[in-house]
C-alpha cells in the first residue's frame, strides 16, 4: 500500500487518479479508519461493509490482497498484478502512450503436476493486440526443503501475431516445493513486461 500512495501523490497527470476498495465488513470499519489515517490516505476508499461478497471482488475475480488493477474510463481492465515501486513507474508510462497501449492477456497452465528432472512444462496462451513478434517469458518463484529464502528462475520463448499458444520448460529443480509461476508479454509499447495472473503448482 505504501506503494500505491505514492502512485497517488506522484503521478502527475490528468489522466490518472487512485481509489482503494476495501474488504472489510461492518466489524472492522473502525480498524478501517485507523488503518487509512495511519497511512494519510487521500484518495477514495469505497466501503460497502460486504467482505469478500463485495460487487468489486465479484467484477475483477480478486483472488488476493493486494489486488492491484489499471483501469480505462470505459471500465475495462488495461493492466493488473503490478507491485512495488513498478506502481509509479508504470502509471506514468501507460498515462503517456495513452490509448496506444490495447491490453495483452497471458496465461499460463503448467502441463506437470509438479517438477520433472526437465522442469516444469507449461502451456502458455497469449492474446496480443500488438501482433508482430515478442519475447513471452514465465517467472517461478520456488523454496527448497525448510529455507524459507525463496529462489528464482524463469523460461522464455518467443511469440508472435495477436493470438498465440505454445510450451516452455521452466528449469525448476525435481525437489522444489511452494512454486508459483507468473507469465509476463513484453510490450513494444509500453515498453515492459505485462503480467497475467499468478499460478500456483503443487508439488
Amino acid at each position: 500500500m505504501p506503494n500505491v500512495v505514492a502512485a497517488a501523490r506522484n503521478v502527475s497527470s490528468k489522466h490518472f487518479a487512485v481509489a482503494s476498495y476495501s474488504m472489510d465488513t461492518r466489524k472492522s470499519l473502525v480498524d478501517l479508519r485507523k488503518w487509512v489515517s495511519s497511512m494519510h490516505i487521500t484518495f477514495p476508499v469505497i466501503y460497502d461493509g460486504r467482505g469478500t461478497k463485495g460487487k468489486a471482488v465479484t467484477r475483477y475475480g480478486l483472488r488476493s490482497i493486494p489486488g492491484i488493477f489499471m483501469i480505462d474510463p470505459k471500465g475495462r481492465v488495461v493492466l493488473e498484478n503490478m507491485h512495488g515501486e513498478a506502481i509509479s513507474h508504470i502509471a506514468r508510462k501507460l498515462t503517456a502512450v495513452g490509448q496506444k497501449f490495447k491490453p495483452i492477456g497471458v496465461t499460463a497452465t503448467p502441463v506437470d503436476k509438479k517438477p520433472t528432472a526437465q522442469g516444469l512444462r507449461v502451456h502458455v496462451a497469449v492474446r496480443n493486440p500488438e501482433g508482430s513478434e515478442y519475447t513471452i517469458r514465465v517467472d517461478c518463484g520456488y523454496y527448497i526443503g525448510t529455507s524459507s529464502e525463496p529462489k528464482y528462475c524463469s523460461a522464455e520463448l518467443q511469440g508472435k501475431g495477436n493470438s498465440f499458444v505454445g510450451q516452455v520448460t521452466v528449469p525448476v529443480p525435481l525437489n522444489a516445493m511452494e512454486v508459483g509461476m507468473s507469465p509476463a508479454v513484453y510490450s513494444t509499447i509500453l515498453g515492459e513486461y505485462v503480467y497475467g495472473d499468478a499460478v500456483f503448482v503443487g508439488g
